[in-house]
């Protein structure tokens, strides 16, 4: 399987999971997953504009940690990720952003003058 097709899989149990975890009057929310300092990962999964609470089942957060390393492992390394979801007439579609941690340039030594 290539790198696609595994991300590919990783991804679609994890809207699945998702799925799975919200109120069934939900038509839209977030999951959002910080690993700012690239150590501890945090979620929320949450709607505020409609009635119910999700909850986080195992299943959701091994997958939450299955694909951050696997990302990591092909070197996308993410400080945040949004997977944002809504309910239309066809079902359920999912858009996935990211944000990433400022790239700090190396300073050469002070005995390189090139």
């Amino acid at each position: 399987m290539d790198r696609f097709q595994r991300q590919t899989e990783i991804m679609t149990r994890l809207f699945s999971e998702i799925l799975y975890c919200i109120p069934e009057e939900w038509t839209k929310g977030q999951l959002i997953i910080d690993c700012t300092d690239g150590k501890f990962i945090t979620y929320k999964l949450k709607n505020e504009a409609e009635p119910g609470t999700a909850s986080i089942s195992e299943d959701l957060r091994n997958l939450i940690d299955e694909m951050y390393l696997f990302d990591m492992s092909s070197g996308q390394r993410w400080a945040q990720a949004v997977m944002s979801f809504r309910k239309d007439q066809e079902g359920f579609s999912f858009n996935t952003s990211y944000s990433y941690p400022p790239v700090v340039p190396r300073a050469k030594p002070f005995w390189k003058f090139w």
